[in-house]
């Protein structure tokens, strides 16, 4: 499962973060953005969640008009593919 979480401690910056959550598994920040407010409102911005060959998680944003971010679970620190896949492994 995948979780975004935002906050804004300045009036000119907002920040936005994805944690990633697998059972038995506590979350890891998947990808973080720090934009203008703007950048995050409307319709030019979205994400979405799709699963790569290995079964690890891969995190698309667009924010804004700017490119497109990609996050990949495999690109984390001690990242290992997960056991199984299918159903149940999804995240």
């Amino acid at each position: 499962m995948v979780l975004e979480q935002s906050r804004r401690c300045m009036e000119e910056a907002e920040e936005h973060r994805w944690m990633l959550g697998r059972p038995g598994k506590g979350p890891v920040e998947l990808g973080k953005r720090r934009l203008s407010p703007e950048l995050f409102a409307g319709e030019g911005y979205s994400w979405d969640v799709k699963v790569d060959e290995d079964g690890g998680v891969l995190l698309e944003v667009q924010t804004g008009g700017r490119e497109r971010r990609v996050f990949r679970e495999a690109d984390l620190i001690g990242y290992e593919a997960p056991a199984a896949s299918g159903p149940g492994a999804a995240p």
